[in-house]
């Protein structure tokens, strides 16, 4: 075997070392993906969980944004600013999930899963005076999204 010889069979190596690690890479950026992907819906659905339990159990807040639903106009001072940060939550949750799945992210059928949530969430004539006066606090593909989810 010649000197020549040798050094084909080196890229020959070098060539199959380089392929090996190629696919390696792939399958630990593959993982790595589902990873994040499994961590953000964990994300989402704790934060989800920490809101719904809290207005669960806050019956003022509660009480609060069933009424501002009704007749926002008809709330206090205090209770209006409530009303507002209870819808601003509700709202920014649902478009951080939107955000999410805009990322790829989190799996689109949650996104179709959220329309009639959002729907739910702006039904009544108060809370739709509010997302008019508020809609700007949201990215426009959100206001977009709602747009939607209202007309459905």
């Amino acid at each position: 075997m010649t000197l020549s010889d040798l050094g084909n069979v080196g890229e020959f190596v070098a060539s199959v070392g380089v392929i090996v690690s190629l696919v390696y890479l792939g399958i630990q950026i593959r993982q790595s993906s589902r990873i994040v992907k499994a961590a953000t819906h964990h994300s989402s659905s704790r934060a989800w969980s920490e809101l719904e339990v809290a207005l669960a159990t806050d019956s003022e807040a509660t009480r609060i944004l069933l009424e501002g639903g009704r007749s926002y106009a008809e709330l206090n001072l205090e209770e209006r600013l409530r009303y507002s940060l209870l819808m601003r939550a509700i709202l920014h949750q649902h478009e951080d999930d939107f955000v999410q799945v805009q990322e790829g992210l989190i799996d689109a059928g949650k996104l179709a899963r959220h329309r009639r949530p959002v729907a739910e969430a702006l039904a009544q004539p108060a809370a739709r005076d509010w997302w008019a006066e508020n809609a700007h606090l949201f990215s426009q593909d959100f206001q977009d999204f709602v747009a939607m989810a209202l007309a459905a």
